[in-house]
């Protein structure tokens, strides 16, 4: 086959972001999120908690789009493979998950706005900005807000994360490698 090394190369990227997203996944899924931080344990709430982590990875990819573009590109095909398959395991019909995985890429994107906003933020406003984008994102389907302390611990998780997720090595995020700390407890 003349073009074998196209696939090999495409395959050898896919399974780099595989590696990152399912460490994504791991990350965003710790129980602490649900338990000791009340994030609804639902479809929303979890997509919600692995929106927030895809941004992390997301932006530190950012660092050096040139090198990391397609890496990116192949995280969200598939971040939405998965869903695609999720929203199919719980039942939804075929006629409809196209439009679902519509209506989540571009809630995705909203969020990802968000947290860019919110996390790159400064000054004294910063705090206050980036507990508003988690209580609208992830608390934003229940009727109850969750408590300042709840709120102000989880965006001091986020901005740690973010700030750590930027000392990473650049070789390792390209070789499907990523390292978070520990999900925050009570």
């Amino acid at each position: 086959m003349v073009f074998s090394f196209l696939w090999k190369r495409f395959s050898s990227e896919q399974k780099k972001a595989r590696d990152l997203y399912d460490s994504i996944v791991e990350q965003a899924r710790q129980p602490s999120f649900y338990i000791d931080f009340a994030v609804p344990d639902t479809v929303d709430g979890r997509f919600d908690m692995l929106c927030a982590h895809i941004y992390l990875v997301v932006d530190r990819l950012r660092n050096d789009e040139e090198k990391t573009k397609n890496l990116a590109q192949s995280l969200y095909d598939i971040m939405f493979a998965d869903m695609d398959s999720c929203l199919r395991e719980i039942g939804v019909g075929d006629m409809s998950v196209g439009k679902r995985i519509k209506d989540m890429a571009f809630g995705l994107n909203g969020r990802l706005y968000a947290y860019d906003a919110g996390l790159k933020s400064e000054g004294e406003e910063a705090d206050k900005m980036l507990r508003d984008v988690i209580r609208r994102n992830i608390y934003g389907t229940i009727e109850k807000d969750p408590d300042l302390e709840t709120l102000q611990t989880l965006a001091q998780y986020f901005r740690k994360e973010h700030k750590a997720l930027a000392q990473q090595e650049d070789k390792d995020l390209l070789n499907g490698k990523i390292t978070f700390g520990p999900a925050p407890q009570r």
